[in-house]
């Protein structure tokens, strides 16, 4: 009972808080983000759910300390948006590709 009243409560939450920054913010769910609402419903003791708690624990902090912590909703600028390819491959990687 508790953990559906949680997931009315967190899925409540987040769509109330979309809907109340919408239309100059979108929300963008972050791969640690997801890890936490995971760790968020893993409570009950046993052997597969620590291996799963491990497992979305590290998910967690890899996404925060290699990523950061960017925000949930994101303001919406269509006019700066940026090509990820430029950014993350070498000249030489990027030149060979196109």
């Amino acid at each position: 009972m508790r953990y559906g009243i949680w997931a009315v409560i967190l899925v409540g939450g987040i769509v109330l808080n979309t809907k109340r920054l919408s239309p100059g913010h979108e929300l963008h769910v972050h791969h640690y983000v997801l890890a936490w609402i995971m760790l968020s419903f893993i409570c009950y003791q046993n052997e597969l759910l620590t291996i799963c708690h491990g497992w979305a624990m590290g998910v967690f902090i890899e996404g925060g300390c290699r990523w950061g912590f960017d925000a949930i909703w994101t303001p919406v600028e269509p006019t700066n948006e940026v090509d990820d390819s430029q950014i993350t491959k070498p000249k030489e990687v990027s030149r060979h590709t196109t």
